[in-house]
């Protein structure tokens, strides 16, 4: 898949002398492809089906014009179709000739014959998602440690933030990074994306939809989890615009979450409860059944949710998506008591009062609800009881979220002075309790899932293996996050040395994270309450495949040095070509390589990384400086 292309295509077509246009979808296609199946990946982006070329009537396919959205110059050749544009699909030749006729925007449309004002209005319709360009044209990429950077001075977004003349430039920048994780998800995760209503009407915009994302098995996976984001303005894939850009992707998006859930065997929808309304010119039209964010989680559960055949449903909210949650359960308390097997709640907004509540309601919460808060003045895993009374459910601290971490006592540390402003108000995001409880919520939910767990009985047992078993799970996490720390400060050192190598910048790469099922992490979390890992030397052989390359760090005066992560441990090596310099086999030094180590291991380089091959006669030591 290495050729594949990412394009964007809408159904056009004539009807009763009316242009009839459909919401860009997306499509994947290979330049390899032979024709018929590129324009039938289209058709079936644009249906939404799954019918393969085999099975659609004979000549449909061959009927097929293919259109540059912008140009509207015919396309015919796989190979014509560039990534990250967009196309219009008409399923009859007669169809593209009337839209090429009409030219978007050109003054002259109105005198063809045929021509209305709904046509003109289709022209409209028709929306340019390439004009939303990706984060490679704006000359962005996001780096191994998931930080947001300009590609030719490695600059971090962040650091755009405190200037105000770039505040347009910078929503642009967003725009494209959630784009690009969005595109992650149907890529790499085999997500699939619905517009809802499901049911678009004649007499509204055709735009006034919504998007939400179902992983391709939501309809038969048994245990079903929903995750709903009710920050302010967010959209599915992050949890917070402020979070992404400051701590990145492991912290900022959904990712984690997504890939944590699939190893755990969970189907997935994310909903879109933020997004209510969309602006066509000076007007703004509402979104039917989508007006307000418990409206959409009440037509989600009803049209998608429900038709389900998960016979347990999770639910993981954050903010105010847990207030909607509970609206949910208030109004289909029937349906959502007998399937919804959990919840987690991530600073759950919302306040139970019990005039208007049923006791059913109260009970079920306090039964199956978990909600993970940050508290300076509670010890990380205990209870708060005032937000207990007012949420209806267990409450837990994750301690002080200005602070790096728990203390080996469960106790969040006192506040440090941050290294900068920025520091300091990245770390605060209440978004980072979705991080800092993700193994604690995977492990409920599992629980849950095999045994039956209820929130009580899940805390009662942890708490019984050991006093501070949350301060373990979350020093477990931010343990995980360190060697991406780590990256993050080795490519702001190594800003200097962005220009060497444009094409390993220009890749955006996805944030590695450990799949280990979440039961067995919290169970090493738990039992583990050691200060430090032994040393990690090996009795067998490296290879190449232990490693992930980071970038080509450049020529100096020993020759080629490559930085490379090893897999198991996370630790940054500086590695050197054999070729340049024969058997190499004393250390170096890489003055720009931050918290970093040195390998004196001699290496062979074939043409790619992934020919590399260590010398077997060389012992497989590593130490740091």
């Amino acid at each position: 898949m290495a050729d594949s292309r990412r394009v964007f295509v809408q159904l056009a077509s004539v009807q009763d002398s009316q242009v009839e246009v459909g919401a860009p979808v997306m499509a994947f296609v290979m330049p390899t492809d032979s024709w018929l199946s590129v324009v039938n990946e289209f058709l079936m982006s644009c249906n939404d089906d799954d019918v393969e070329v085999e099975q659609r009537p004979p000549g449909l396919l061959e009927g097929c014009v293919v259109l540059h959205a912008t140009s509207l110059q015919q396309i015919s050749d796989p190979a014509g179709c560039e990534d990250s544009k967009q196309y219009i699909l008409c399923t009859s030749a007669d169809d593209a000739v009337r839209l090429q006729k009409q030219r978007f925007g050109d003054s002259t449309a109105s005198s063809v014959t045929g021509a209305s004002d709904t046509d003109a209005l289709a022209r409209g319709s028709i929306a340019l998602t390439d004009q939303l360009e990706s984060l490679e044209e704006l000359d962005y990429y996001f780096d191994d440690a998931g930080t947001l950077r300009h590609c030719r001075t490695n600059q971090a977004v962040y650091e755009l933030m405190s200037d105000e003349r770039r505040a347009g430039e910078l929503d642009d920048i967003v725009k494209a990074a959630i784009f690009h994780i969005q595109m992650e998800m149907l890529a790499e995760l085999a997500f699939k994306q619905a517009r809802v209503p499901l049911d678009p009407l004649p007499n509204e915009p055709k735009e006034a939809r919504s998007s939400i994302f179902l992983t391709s098995d939501w309809r038969t996976n048994s245990n079903l989890l929903v995750v709903v984001n009710g920050g302010r303005g967010a959209q599915p894939g992050i949890w917070s615009r402020d979070l992404l850009i400051q701590e990145g992707l492991e912290l900022g998006s959904m990712l984690p979450v997504m890939r944590r859930a699939t190893a755990c065997n969970f189907g997935v929808a994310v909903v879109n409860p933020s997004t209510n309304n969309v602006t066509i010119g000076n007007d703004t039209f509402p979104i039917r059944g989508s007006s307000s964010p418990d409206e959409h989680m009440l037509y989600v559960w009803d049209n998608i949710i429900s038709r389900a055949q998960a016979r347990n449903v999770y639910v993981l909210a954050y903010s105010f998506g847990a207030k909607s949650v509970v609206t949910l359960i208030q109004k289909r308390e029937e349906q959502v008591v007998k399937r919804v097997n959990a919840l987690v709640f991530a600073e759950g907004a919302y306040r139970i009062d019990p005039s208007t509540t049923s006791p059913a309601v109260a009970q079920f919460l306090k039964q199956r609800a978990i909600n993970f808060k940050g508290d300076a003045q509670i010890s990380v895993g205990g209870h708060i009881p005032a937000e207990e009374e007012k949420l209806s459910c267990s409450c837990l601290s994750v301690g002080d979220l200005t602070a790096s971490g728990p203390s080996t006592d469960g106790k969040a540390p006192p506040t440090a002075a941050p290294s900068s402003a920025l520091s300091k108000r990245s770390s605060s995001n209440k978004a980072r309790t979705i991080s800092l409880s993700l193994e604690t919520t995977f492990t409920y939910f599992v629980a849950a899932r095999d045994r039956g767990c209820g929130a009580a009985q899940f805390i009662s047992e942890s708490e019984a293996k050991t006093r501070t078993w949350l301060g373990n799970v979350i020093r477990h996490r931010l343990d995980s996050l360190k060697p991406k720390k780590q990256s993050r400060r080795l490519s702001t050192a190594m800003g200097a040395n962005a220009s060497e190598s444009p094409h390993h910048r220009k890749t955006a790469r996805r944030s590695s994270l450990d799949t280990d099922a979440s039961s067995s992490a919290m169970r090493a979390s738990i039992a583990s309450s050691r200060g430090s890992n032994s040393s990690s030397h090996h009795s067998h052989g490296v290879s190449v495949s232990d490693f992930d390359l980071i970038k080509v760090i450049g020529k100096g005066s020993i020759g080629k040095v490559f930085l490379v992560r090893k897999k198991d441990t996370h630790v940054v090596y500086a590695m050197k070509d054999e070729l340049d310099v024969g058997n190499f086999d004393a250390e170096f030094t890489s003055e720009p390589v931050v918290d970093s180590v040195c390998t004196h291991q001699s290496m062979v380089l074939s043409s790619t990384f992934a020919d590399f091959t260590f010398n077997p006669s060389i012992s497989d030591s590593m130490r740091k400086r």
